[in-house]
């Protein structure tokens, strides 16, 4: 009966993972935690760069004009 291969720490179906390094964790701001949660959410984070303008503009054009109106007739 042939023994069972043993696996190394992790490696799996796709290969050994054990040459990568893990990396440090990088201290975030508040604001650096929300506006990557932001990305992910919206999924603008697959646009091009452009395209991420535009619809970040297009949004705060959206919410200021509902402010605006809102503003202006309640009042």
């Amino acid at each position: 009966m042939a023994a069972k291969p043993v696996a190394k720490p992790f490696e799996n179906d796709y290969g050994d993972f054990s040459q990568f390094k893990k990396g440090k964790a990088v201290n975030q701001t508040l604001g650096e935690y929300v506006y990557l949660q932001y990305l992910l959410v919206s999924g603008i984070y697959m646009l091009e760069p452009w395209e991420q303008k535009l619809f970040n503009w297009i949004l705060i054009f959206a919410a200021t004009t509902f402010g605006a109106i809102i503003a202006f007739f309640v009042v």
